[in-house]
This record gives structure tokens, sequence and C-alpha cells, in this order.
């Protein structure tokens, strides 16, 4: 008992004799929350405008994740129509979409010629060729989404985007309220 009161009488004769104690540690920045709607639009004009036009579809999932302190939309399971494991299919790409998920992106293919057309099992199983204007006709109503298209974002229940086959254009189907039927999607043009 004697030590300790020596101690404190020590202590209160040598103030300044030892070092305060170090500051506690700022707290954590906090987690900034940037996958919205517009966020998500952004992320997906860029990426689908970024790949090469091509005789084939590509396929993106968009799904937020944290990067520093911002939980931000990603592109993410890149593939395309014949990434091993896909369609095989020139007019087709699986999705993949994950827990993360809150949007699925694809490109419709721009044909050049019946090569592109008919590779691996064909466009829709269909392996004949193609008049030029055929291709074109078909590189035209790829600018829209197709009935698969629609039926498959309805199934995710997720927006869907559209890169058209030039990449001059990004579209999306979504959700956009709901009516006497039920759920309303409809197609808005990004760019």
């Amino acid at each position: 008992m004697l030590s300790n009161i020596a101690l404190v009488l020590a202590n209160a004769i040598c103030i300044g004799c030892f070092p305060p104690p170090p500051p506690p540690p700022p707290p954590p920045p906090p987690v900034i929350f940037n996958c919205g709607t517009v966020a998500v639009d952004v992320v997906a004009i860029v990426t689908l405008q970024g790949f090469p036009r091509a005789g084939f579809e590509y396929g993106v999932s968009f799904d937020c994740v944290q990067v520093g302190n911002a939980i931000i939309p990603v592109p993410t399971n890149i593939r395309n129509s014949f990434t091993p494991g896909n369609t095989n299919d020139p007019c087709a790409v699986a999705s993949q979409p994950t827990a993360l998920t809150v949007a699925l992106g694809h490109t419709h293919p721009y044909f050049s010629n019946n090569t592109e057309y008919k590779r691996g099992n064909g466009c829709f199983g269909d392996k004949t060729n193609q008049s030029s204007s055929q291709l074109s006709a078909l590189n035209s109503s790829n600018n829209n989404f197709s009935s698969n298209d629609k039926a498959a974002a309805r199934a995710e229940g997720k927006p869907f985007y559209l890169g058209t086959p030039t990449r001059h254009s990004v579209k999306v189907y979504k959700l956009s309220g709901s009516g006497r039927r039920g759920p309303r999607w409809r197609v808005f043009t990004l760019v």
C-alpha cells in the first residue's frame, strides 16, 4: 500500500516526466454506397460500348462490390458466345448472375459475313447462307431487345442492358412501376 502512495506522489511531483498516452485512432471513413441506377447506367454504357464490334454476343454481370470505402457497380463474369461452357451460338450468350448482381448486360452481334453467322452451332441453330441484305436486316433488328432478352430480364427481375451491334447505342429494359396487370417493364435508350 505504501508503494502505491509513493508512486502517486512521485507522479504528482514529476508532472510531464512521462509522455501522455497516444490519442485514439480516428474512426474508419464511412462506407459510401454508390450503386444506384445512375451509377449502374454509367458503368453499363462504358462497358458495353467498350466491347469490340463482333459476330457474336458478349455478356456481363454488374455486381455491387466494396472497393476501398465505396460500394460501386463493377462489371464481372464477362464472357462471350464462345467462352468454353457457353452457348456456342453467335446469337446468344448465357448469363451468370451472383448474389451481388444488380443488373445484367449483353451485346448483340454485328455480322459481316456468313462465316460469322454460321460459326459454332449457327445463329439460333441456323447454318444456312444469308444474303448481304439478310445480314444487313439482322444487324438492323439487333438494335432492339428480342423477346428472349425481355423474357430473361423478367425472369431474373433485374435491369437488362443491351449494347447495339455497332456499339453506338446502349439501351436498358427495366421495371418501370406497375399497372393493373402487374409489373410494367419498359425500354429506355441511354445513349
